[in-house]
């Protein structure tokens, strides 16, 4: 404890430049300039020493090194959220006119992009009801047919779960607001 308390935020970082390269040193592989990872890891550096707190039970060491790591996985998430992006705006030359890809994609690529957008909501809704347990699952899936047209009645899934409507009903409340802190936790804003 005392340790730490003994050096200075500027001694702090100037003896823990070490951790920085080793820190970046382990993202070598994702393809981007390592001096580019050392300075941003050096952002976290600074960030821990101006955050850290004695006493907490931690080293000073555990703690930067998190922060480090932290700070290079926001950088390289911020790169690949930007990477293979093209404006739809961009211009495509042709000798008569110019054109964008807005204009030659057209109707089709909104359709597309629907398409895909309706299927990963499908497939993120899958898994999130997969982790409510087996009889809130029952309840959502019957929820979800009956909304969408089907003919599963609260009183028939109360027959076949051997309960009354009205808990039916307070089990479907339930389980509906499970899902939902389910997928807000994960981000998946509904």
């Amino acid at each position: 404890m005392g340790a730490v308390a003994e050096f200075t935020r500027d001694e702090l970082i100037e003896n823990n430049l070490g951790l920085v390269h080793y820190a970046a040193n382990t993202f070598h592989n994702t393809g981007e300039d390592i001096e580019d990872l050392v300075s941003v890891g050096y952002i976290g550096l600074i960030k821990a020493a101006d955050t850290f707190v004695v006493g907490k039970g931690a080293k000073f060491a555990t703690y930067a090194t998190t922060c480090i790591r932290n700070e290079i996985l926001m950088f390289l998430r911020k790169l690949r959220k930007h990477y293979g992006q093209v404006s739809l705006d961009a211009s495509i030359n042709d000798e008569a006119e110019d054109y964008n890809l807005l204009n030659l994609l057209g109707t089709e690529m909104d359709y597309l992009h629907d398409t895909v957008q309706q299927k990963q909501s499908i497939q993120t809704l899958r898994a999130s009801i997969s982790k409510l347990d087996d009889r809130d699952q029952l309840v959502i899936q019957r929820y979800l047919v009956n909304h969408n047209g089907g003919k599963i009645s609260q009183l028939q899934l109360a027959e076949q779960l051997g309960v009354s409507q009205s808990i039916v009903s307070r089990i479907e409340k339930k389980a509906i607001r499970k899902l939902k802190e389910i997928m807000i936790r994960n981000c998946i804003f509904i």
